[in-house]
């Protein structure tokens, strides 16, 4: 994202929306500590987060995961 990074995009959609239960995954090369990242990401009501680079087995599982 050239302006804003994920985190500020899933803080301003869930402003935008609030008490939708719409499930958002964050992916990224840059937060690699993900006990932090994942911490930042549930404050903020992301339902997962990725580092890249991931599998698109363990993309898919968690993607369906979401969605069942």
């Amino acid at each position: 994202l050239p302006l804003k990074n994920g985190f500020e995009v899933c803080f301003e959609a869930r402003q935008t929306a609030p008490g939708r239960e719409v499930p958002i995954m964050l992916m990224s090369a840059v937060y690699t500590d993900t006990d932090h990242a994942t911490k930042h990401a549930q404050n903020l009501g992301v339902s997962e987060y990725l580092v890249k680079p991931f599998s698109m087995k363990s993309l898919l599982d968690r993607v369906n995961a979401l969605l069942s």
